[in-house]
């Protein structure tokens, strides 16, 4: 997602998922939904905890793959300095991501004969 000028990538893995999980009632990930709530007040405070844990998540798996990734995580400042119609099209991107994350996959060689 392109937020002004910079291109920033979402993915959930078990540091974006521990991050998440530490504001939701009594730490339970299964009870993000009272935490993110439907106003935009609580929706803001939600993306400025998941977007720059699952940015850098991103970051971190990019860096892995190739150490020449210059990426940067998106910063909760930068959240708080969006305009709330940029807000929403993040919240979607963090959701696909979220939602993307939760599948179960796995990647696996194929055994040579």
């Amino acid at each position: 997602m392109e937020i002004y000028g910079k291109e920033y990538g979402f993915m959930l893995t078990v540091d974006a998922v521990c991050a998440i999980a530490e504001q939701c009632p009594n730490h339970d990930i299964n009870r993000i939904d009272e935490w993110l709530g439907s106003d935009l007040v609580s929706i803001t405070k939600a993306m400025k905890v998941m977007a720059p844990a699952m940015s850098k998540a991103y970051c971190d798996v990019m860096s892995e793959i190739d150490p020449k990734f210059k990426g940067e995580p998106l910063t909760a400042k930068i959240i708080g300095l969006m305009a709330p119609q940029m807000l929403s099209e993040l919240e979607e991107e963090i959701v696909k991501a979220y939602q993307s994350g939760q599948q179960t996959t796995i990647d696996t060689k194929s055994k040579k004969k």
